[in-house]
């Protein structure tokens, strides 16, 4: 935007300028005003929260793995994956094609076409999750994306906020989950340190902003090991105070659980008297070599420069890799330590910081995932409760929803959100009036649109006359909360109710399963352990087997799988890749249902 007051100049008179921005701190407020030659602007800022997205960071050791977690999790919902290159979009892209996840991807490397047609899948529902670089979102208004995964960390806090904002734009809970590893903060250098070839800048103006960006990478960084509120280290970057924690991130409830103030004095002291005792080598090394240390490593670095001797070797071999990393980022993050180049490498050397911890002693804690008892089976129940609600009829009220939005030309969410369908499947209104008491519907969507839904839902009704009662309206976590007071837990709650589960006439996958599992029995609960135990007693069983060609751990029939009524089928993923997956037809469906004791007992045993 440098050029713009040169073209001002050239206008024959200068009309009043507004600029406007989604994420500017004070700073680069002060930079627009100064060069756009704004003449005493009015400003304003109408706030930086949003109240109703979830923002976590995870450093998980297989960042693909976590990922589908994810979107296994929220699968019946739209996300966005963001991946720093166009290599990493499309490697993620294919593997959820691959695993059977509807997926489409974005990056500038692709036709004018490919762009505006997996563009429009998305926005019109056609694919549930895109993967693409920062290149995707910008002018994207829609409403229902209920996560944004960051695969890479992105280069500044700015960026972040507005990729990561476009999830809940429709009021809802959404996820904003960043994957970090510290090859993210090498990548983000190296790309700040050679991308700075405008021609129109002088070496004096590129090194400034090359420093900038330094300093704004570091922010990020730091935000990515934080140990307090994310929401608050977020709106304090843009200069906007919160009085408390907001308990909606990982800061204050750990990954996806909660969390405890832990006290790392020693163990703080222990990682900067390891750096110490190599500087009196006149030794430096990144965090990894320094992990391996402290853990007791007899790697080919080690060996080479003899560390063992060091007397900070392996005085923390009881400790994880993971934990001394965390350590290390930690008080980089709060300055007790920092990165220097050396050579074609980042090391690590002590501040003045390190003082208080190593001379004055001062006491660091850190909040870390709150250890639980193996008695303990309460599930957490956050402020965005989750309900359960048929799940059936919300599937049909969707495909409405599809239909009349292709006939309309709109994107789906524009006919009605998520949310108004949920709505419906909770209240089930069998009249257009009745319809007016849904969250979302108006009287011109009622009358638009309205017949259309009523009609599907007298259908269904007709269909499952037990539905008529109205649907148990049951917060996530509740039963399983219920249960474990009373002494059961939620395996023992559907061993106890097996004889309630019945097949349907569909082919499922194992995921489809397990929902079918606690649609049926009116709960919700942990899926993700029930589908592990399932498929370990298959694969236990021989009716199912690991195929250990492909290296991806993906599941292939045996000779007993007919037995079990379970088939394989082959598909053609969106990028024209064949790949095969495991089905279960209504007889393995029940076939897994009446061995469901014996599958789950083991478990309920061991914990």
């Amino acid at each position: 935007y440098m050029k713009i007051p040169e073209f001002l100049g050239k206008l024959p008179y200068r009309p009043i300028v507004s600029a406007f921005t989604a994420t500017a701190t004070a700073e680069v407020k002060a930079d627009i005003i100064k060069m756009l030659e704004l003449r005493d602007p009015f400003t304003i800022t109408t706030g930086f929260d949003r109240k109703n997205l979830y923002f976590g960071v995870s450093h998980p050791h297989d960042k693909y793995s976590e990922t589908v977690r994810i979107v296994e999790k929220y699968k019946d919902n739209c996300g966005i994956i963001y991946c720093s290159t166009r290599k990493n979009v499309e490697s993620v892209c294919e593997k959820l094609c691959a695993d059977g996840y509807n997926a489409s991807r974005y990056h500038a490397g692709l036709s004018d076409e490919e762009r505006r047609k997996n563009q429009d899948d998305f926005i019109f529902d056609r694919v549930q999750v895109m993967v693409a670089t920062n290149a995707f979102g910008m002018g994207i208004d829609k409403s229902n994306v209920s996560y944004v995964i960051h695969y890479n960390m992105p280069k500044n806090i700015e960026s972040y906020y507005q990729e990561a904002g476009r999830a809940g734009r429709d009021g809802n809970e959404a996820k904003c989950i960043l994957l970090y590893s510290g090859q993210d903060v090498a990548t983000n250098k190296f790309l700040i340190n050679n991308s700075h070839d405008n021609p129109d800048l002088d070496d004096d103006t590129l090194e400034m902003i090359r420093k900038r960006d330094l300093m704004r990478l570091k922010k990020m960084t730091d935000y990515c090991n934080t140990n307090g509120c994310l929401r608050e280290f977020i709106l304090g970057y843009f200069g906007e105070k919160q009085d408390k924690p907001c308990q909606n991130c990982s800061g204050c409830w750990g990954d996806f659980g909660e969390t405890e103030e832990v006290d790392v004095s020693v163990d703080c002291q222990k990682v900067l008297s390891c750096i110490y005792r190599l500087h009196q080598r006149n030794l430096s090394f990144g965090a990894g070599v320094i992990a391996q240390i402290l853990k007791g490593s007899d790697s080919e670095k080690v060996k080479r420069f003899d560390l063992s001797t060091l007397s900070t070797y392996g005085i923390m071999k009881d400790s994880t890799q993971v934990y001394i990393r965390r350590l290390i980022a930690f008080l980089e993050a709060d300055d007790y330590i920092t990165q220097t180049s050396h050579g074609d490498f980042s090391v690590l050397t002590l501040t003045r910081r390190s003082a208080e911890i190593l001379m004055d002693k001062k006491t660091i804690t850190i909040r870390l995932p709150k250890k639980k008892p193996k008695s303990e089976t309460v599930t957490k129940i956050g402020r965005d409760e989750v309900t359960t609600f048929d799940k059936e009829l919300f599937g049909r009220l969707r495909a409405v929803r599809s239909k009349l939005a292709t006939q309309a030309s709109l994107p789906a969410y524009i006919i009605l959100t998520d949310a108004s369908l949920r709505d419906m499947c909770i209240k089930l209104p069998k009249t257009q009036t009745e319809l007016l008491n849904i969250s979302g519907v108006g009287k011109s969507k009622q009358e638009r649109y309205g017949r259309y839904f009523v009609a599907e839902i007298q259908k269904y009704l007709k269909e499952n006359p037990d539905a008529a009662s109205g649907y148990k309206y049951i917060p996530e976590g509740y039963l399983q909360k219920q249960n474990a007071v009373g002494g059961q837990s939620t395996k023992e709650y559907i061993i106890a109710h097996a004889g309630e589960l019945s097949g349907k006439e569909q082919d499922m996958t194992l995921s489809e399963v397990c929902d079918s599992i606690f649609y049926q029995l009116g709960t919700d609960g942990d899926i993700r352990s029930i589908k592990l135990a399932i498929k370990e007693w298959l694969i236990g069983e021989n009716y199912l087997a690991k195929d250990g060609a492909n290296g991806r751990g993906f599941l292939e029939t045996t000779i007993l799988s007919p037995e079990a009524g379970i088939i394989e089928r082959e598909k053609i993923s969106q990028l024209g890749n064949s790949y095969k997956t495991i089905l279960f037809p209504k007889q393995a469906q029940e076939f897994i249902f009446e061995n469901i004791e014996e599958i789950l007992s083991k478990d309920v045993q061991n914990s």
